[in-house]
C-alpha cells in the first residue's frame, strides 16, 4: 500500500528578502542576471524592442546588456528622443553578420577543394 503522504515539498514559494552573506549574493546575482538576459533577448527577438539593462553586482560591477546596441539605446534617451534613431547601427551589425557567413562560406569551399592546403588555423 502506498502512503498518502508528499515524499518532497515541491515547488516553494521562497520569500522576497535581503539576502545576508555576501557569498550567496553574488553566487544569487550571477544565476539570475543570466536568466534576466536570456529573457531580455528573447523579448528583443519577438517583439523587436529595443531594451537597454545596466546593473552592478553586489561587488559595484557593472553589467548592461542593449539591443541594437547599448550606445544607440543611450543615445535615444539621453537625447530625450522616444523613436529610434536615423543611426546605423543595426545596418552595421547586419552587415558585419553577412560578412562574416561569406568568409565562413569561403573557408568551407576551401576546405572542400583543397583540404590539404587548408590549415586548421584559418578556422
Amino acid at each position: 500500500m502506498a502512503s498518502s503522504g508528499k515524499k518532497t515539498k515541491g515547488k516553494q514559494k521562497i520569500e522576497m528578502k535581503l539576502i545576508e552573506k555576501e557569498d550567496d549574493k553574488v553566487v544569487t546575482f550571477s544565476k539570475r542576471r543570466s536568466r534576466i538576459y536570456k529573457k531580455i533577448n528573447e523579448i528583443t527577438t519577438l517583439c523587436g524592442a529595443d531594451i537597454l539593462l545596466i546593473c552592478f553586482s553586489p561587488s559595484g560591477k557593472p553589467f548592461s546588456f542593449g539591443h541594437p546596441s547599448i550606445e544607440s539605446i543611450a543615445g535615444r534617451f539621453l537625447d530625450n528622443n522616444i523613436s529610434p534613431s536615423d543611426d546605423n547601427t543595426r545596418h552595421l551589425v547586419e552587415n558585419y553578420l553577412k560578412e562574416r557567413i561569406n568568409n565562413i562560406i569561403q573557408l568551407v569551399i576551401e576546405l572542400v577543394v583543397c583540404p590539404a592546403t587548408t590549415t586548421k588555423s584559418k578556422l
